[in-house]
């Protein structure tokens, strides 16, 4: 079995979210079950930081409306993974971000080309085939970036031999990013304009990539069950229910899963060189003692609950609601670290927050990977109040490290955390019900043999790609079957 997943981003190589750990660790797992997958994905400035060989392979055309773009293709073998990358230095080498620049304001806006940028590496993914020889059964298309892909495929490329045959995998990972550009700009795409309509791309006089991507895939996925069902209804749907309602027979969700080479408590490099496990969990609470340590927080009552917030800080990922709790909830005997960057409004709450509680509250915009291991192996608690998640990573690293998670249930949360089992749950998406669960989770946390019950709980419990590898594989078959 042949795949090529493509994405805009994957780690090591390009990161700027969960997409790159989905798209960088899920081929590791397909591996190891006898899938013989490979990466393709642009050549952004980053992939060169790297500390590997790339070996050129040839040049590249890309004809969009009687244009020929030219590029390059290199490849390079990472972790038994061979990858490819689409070479075009105006389009990927010579920018500052994956898909937007900064303001001298700081404000962040996306390159008004990006349609241009993202239909040359969708039409290079399908070229490059002939300079690579690699023509697989399933090209895996990773967000509304590649979702030109399969309709490039289905109305330029399906009537030659060696693609006719070739099926598409769509996955979404957040229904909100979908590819919106001005109808004028269709004409970048190359496609043939009788496409451009309510049926295929047009959204109310809109281009939509992801809209063509749904309704083109062979098959759609997204990164948990809950979410797959979530998105076929009004407030999730973002617009596209009615498309996912009629394409429900080809969807599906997988759960995404966590490295658990890079994310084992029994060998984590970065938590001051102290390692624990569920049968011998003692050695968290010295971690724990280092971690207050290190972010100058009081460490002299050791049963002080230590709870952490890592997700992005901006209104949706729940802050909204800590923000309406802030006070009461910091007037607690407990302690918090914030860790990540987002938007001025909530930068700017914490900052206050810690300065007003110095002992009990830190704040840090470093999102380094080795600050992240530390803090998620340290605490007791993880927040992650989300109004809506696809998938979630953070739980899954904090169930792994016996840390704790309190949630929304929506989405992979509602799919990974089960309240009073591994972790707590509150539903109705409000600050009361928010503080509900914390107050019961402070009071859980009293009871040391209750509480390392569920921590334990949490960490036997696989939260590995493994499973979720074989789902995609039994999918992959049945794609190719049919």
């Amino acid at each position: 079995m042949k795949v090529l997943l493509t994405a805009v981003e994957a780690i090591p190589f390009a990161k700027t979210g969960n997409l790159s750990e989905i798209t960088g660790t899920l081929p590791l797992y397909l591996k190891d079950l006898g899938i013989d997958v490979r990466i393709i994905m642009p050549f952004h400035s980053s992939v060169t930081k790297t500390k590997v060989n790339f070996q050129d392979l040839g040049r590249i055309t890309a004809t969009i409306n009687d244009k020929n773009i030219n590029g390059f293709i290199k490849q390079t073998e990472h972790e038994g993974i061979i990858y490819y990358f689409v070479q075009h230095d105006d389009y990927f080498f010579n920018r500052e971000g994956i898909y937007q620049y900064s303001t001298e304001d700081g404000i962040f806006k996306d390159y008004k080309d990006n349609l241009q940028r993202f239909a040359y590496f969708s039409m290079s993914v399908l070229e490059s085939m002939h300079i690579t020889g690699f023509f697989p059964d399933v090209i895996h298309c990773h967000a509304w970036h590649t979702a030109l892909i399969p309709i490039y495929l289905k109305i330029l490329y399906s009537h030659k031999k060696q693609f006719s045959s070739i099926k598409t995998l769509f996955t979404i990972h957040n229904m909100a990013f979908q590819g919106l550009f001005p109808s004028e700009d269709f004409i970048h795409t190359g496609l043939p304009r009788d496409i451009f309509t309510p049926d295929f791309l047009e959204y109310y006089g809109m281009l939509n990539l992801l809209k063509g991507g749904l309704t083109f895939s062979d098959f759609i996925n997204t990164v948990s069950e809950t979410y797959a069902s979530e998105i076929q209804r009004e407030k999730l749907g973002c617009g596209l229910e009615g498309v996912l309602k009629k394409r429900k027979k080809y969807l599906r969700g997988i759960q995404e899963g966590i490295d658990y080479n890079v994310w084992n408590p029994e060998t984590d490099p970065y938590t001051y060189k102290i390692n624990f496990s569920s049968k011998n969990p003692a050695n968290k609470k010295e971690i724990k003692k280092k971690l207050l340590k290190e972010f100058s927080l009081d460490s002299s009552n050791p049963d002080r609950p230590l709870f952490i917030l890592t997700s992005k800080l901006e209104a949706h990922k729940g802050m909204a609601l800590l923000e309406e709790i802030i006070n009461k909830f910091l007037n607690r005997d407990l302690s918090l670290i914030v860790l990540n960057t987002g938007s001025k409004r909530y930068v700017n709450l914490f900052k206050k927050m810690a300065e007003h509680y110095p002992d009990r509250m830190a704040f840090s915009e470093n999102t380094e990977e080795s600050t992240l291991h530390k803090v998620i192996a340290g605490a007791d608690i993880l927040l992650m109040p989300s109004e809506y998640e696809p998938g979630g990573l953070y739980q899954q690293y904090a169930l792994r490290y016996g840390t704790v998670p309190i949630v929304h249930g929506t989405g992979g949360l509602a799919d990974t955390v089960e309240d009073n089992i591994n972790g707590f749950i509150f539903w109705k998406y409000t600050s009361e019900d928010f503080f509900t669960s914390i107050k019961k989770a402070i009071n859980l946390y009293k009871n040391k043999k209750e509480w390392k019950k569920i921590q334990i709980k949490g960490m036997e419990q696989d939260w590995s790609w493994t499973t979720s590898a074989k789902k995609y594989k039994n999918l992959f078959k049945n794609l190719i079957k049919t």
